[in-house]
């Protein structure tokens, strides 16, 4: 597994990149770098038994409104997932997700769950990922979760991700909801 400062050179380097056509030359190779990155993430994560990944997920054409009230509706799911687990562990949680809270679905979903009876203490806090190193590993696990349904022509590379994190699965593997 490479250390931290191996990936020191190409961060710097993607970060001055601004002229449209170096970007785009650049880009080219870009994904063999970031999967290089992944791989290593996925090496690490499999060994960290204390870690619990999931993945509950919709298959839908659904569009604009109709598709947002659907990763509503698979969000709320989601919460009841988690409520459910911690509950039955004696345990308390917080869902720290990315983004800024704009999205009012993101807290309705936890206020319809009874307050007598929730082990989600709180509405989700939101924390941008580009400032949280741990919403940076939830978008990349979310991301190893989503190629593995999508299957992608093209990126066959990332295709065995989520496989190699099934050891770390609290729910047996993705669920569809």
């Amino acid at each position: 597994m490479r250390g931290a400062d191996d990936y020191d050179g190409i961060i710097e380097t993607v970060a001055v990149l601004s002229d449209a056509k170096l970007v785009k030359d650049f880009g080219k190779g870009l994904w063999k770098l970031r999967s290089l990155v992944m791989d290593d993430f996925v090496q690490l994560l499999e060994g960290c038994s204390w870690a619990g990944i999931g993945t509950a997920y919709s298959q839908t054409t659904l569009r604009r409104g109709h598709f947002a009230k659907e990763r509503a509706r698979v969000y709320g799911e989601l919460v009841r997932l988690i409520d459910a687990r911690l509950s039955a562990a004696g345990e308390l949680g917080i869902l720290v997700m990315d983004g800024d809270g704009s999205d009012d679905s993101y807290v309705s979903a936890h206020r319809s769950q009874s307050l007598a009876t929730r082990s989600l203490i709180e509405d989700p806090v939101f924390q941008h990922s580009h400032r949280s190193q741990w919403v940076q590993l939830a978008d990349i696990t979310a991301y190893a979760g989503y190629q593995h349904l999508l299957q992608h022509e093209g990126k066959e590379f990332s295709w065995p991700w989520y496989p190699r994190l099934m050891g770390r699965d609290v729910l047996g593997g993705p669920r569809a909801v």
